[in-house]
């Protein structure tokens, strides 16, 4: 069994050395692929596959999607038991799916990313799932770790806000990102490919500028929804997958 009491307190958790760091330079090299011929191929989503999104995500930041069984690496981490272990642990099911891959990247130079809350952007009801955040690249403060305000999840949902500059989305009523919320330890996870960051959907987290001159962050992102849940979109709501849903809200979201 693994111990999950640190993710289920302070609603993050850090996992040193869980898989060989070569695995995620393969992975690296399949984002380099993608990106170098960017401007020369389609984005592509099937309705009865999982897909990928490559994503520089900053202001005007380039986005790809493509499915996601084109990426031998890719599909190897999204399918791995290792990560629905923990969701089964954390939530007590078995029923455990795969929502999103995607990989993030912050470029040298790349603005602050606006603390924020994923499960503002997630149209579930019970809206219980996880993220995975694995490193491509060494992950330092000056690159700009996330930082995450520990507890933070215990206060509930909070209002999506714009991830630049932090302003409440449009017809969002749900209280404000820092409403309410205690003077919060922020701790930062700087970390090494292999190394696994799991948190909450409800703990709050941003980042601020990379300020390096030439080291890329770009981590790997796996979501999993965790047993029944209805589609319950809101104003925040949005995500590549959400065009792969085939309920109305109020409905159990199958597949």
């Amino acid at each position: 069994m693994i111990n999950v009491v640190p993710l289920e307190r302070d609603g993050v958790q850090l996992f040193q050395a869980i898989f060989a760091p070569a695995l995620l330079r393969e992975a690296a090299r399949e984002w380099d692929e993608v990106m170098a011929v960017a401007a020369d191929i389609q984005d592509e989503i099937p309705l009865d596959r999982p897909v990928v999104r490559f994503w520089d995500h900053e202001q005007g930041g380039k986005s790809i999607v493509r499915p996601l069984d084109e990426f031998k690496t890719m599909s190897f981490f999204a399918f791995n038991p290792w990560f629905k272990s923990i969701v089964a642990e954390v939530y007590q099911t078995q029923e455990v799916r795969l929502l999103e891959t995607i990989i993030f990247s912050k470029r040298p130079g790349a603005k602050t990313l606006a603390f924020h809350q994923d499960a503002s952007y997630f149209p579930f009801d019970p809206n219980d799932q996880l993220t995975f955040w694995r490193p491509m690249d060494v992950v330092t403060e000056q690159s700009r770790a996330l930082q995450y305000a520990i507890g933070s999840h215990k206060e509930g949902p909070k209002a999506a806000v714009d991830f630049h500059d932090g302003s409440r989305m449009d017809g969002d009523d749900r209280p404000t990102v820092w409403s309410g919320a205690k003077p919060y330890e922020l701790q930062t996870m700087a970390c090494v490919p292999g190394d696994v960051v799991v948190h909450s959907p409800f703990v709050l987290h941003g980042s601020g500028q990379n300020t390096t001159k030439e080291n890329l962050r770009r981590g790997l992102s796996l979501r999993y929804l965790a047993g029944p849940t209805k589609f319950a979109p809101t104003a925040g709501s949005g995500g590549t997958y959400i065009q792969q849903i085939r309920a109305s809200p109020g409905e159990l979201v199958t597949g």
